[in-house]
């Protein structure tokens, strides 16, 4: 499988400034997801930045996608293992109160998954992103411990990111 190159970024980075900053946490990504034999992927919520060319997507947005589907509603409309990894980065947090259901359904249509979370953002105004921790990732992710966590320092250290890796 093919992933998505620092240029191609860098191209989406010229045409829409919505993507300052996130070079560093999509890099990581990228970095697993080389390491693992990959065949299938799923990315939810990845509006135009797809980390994995040609992968399917759900969104519940405008964009064209394989699952037009809100991933916070069970159970989604996939086999059970159909795909190799669950990949969701910046979505976790806007999926209301339905992290726990989203997550369940993660593990059961993947062999692994890859999510990032805000971590530890001083935005009050923003309840979607203030404050989010360690506690409330193991609560959204129903207590299953990731094969790996990555701690994605922001420039000005006020938008930090963390990257949970899951096998099942």
């Amino acid at each position: 499988m093919k992933f998505i190159t620092h240029e191609e970024f860098k191209e989406l980075l010229r045409a829409d400034s919505y993507w300052a900053g996130r070079w560093g946490y999509t890099k990581v990504v990228v970095e697993i997801l080389e390491r693992e034999n990959i065949q299938s992927a799923l990315e939810i919520g990845a509006k135009e930045l797809q980390v994995v060319k040609d992968s399917d997507v759900m969104d519940n947005g405008d964009n064209p996608c394989r699952y037009s589907w809100d991933a916070g509603v069970s159970p989604w409309p996939i086999k059970d293992k159909q795909y190799d990894v669950v990949i969701a980065l910046q979505v976790w947090e806007h999926l209301r109160e339905n992290q726990q259901t989203a997550f369940k359904e993660v593990m059961r249509t993947s062999k692994m998954a890859i999510l990032s979370f805000p971590h530890n953002w001083d935005c009050p105004n923003d309840p979607m992103h203030h404050g989010k921790d360690y506690e409330v990732f193991k609560e959204w992710t129903c207590g299953v411990v990731p094969k790996k966590i990555f701690h994605i320092p922001s420039s000005g250290g006020k938008r930090d990111r963390i990257i949970y890796f899951f096998k099942f």
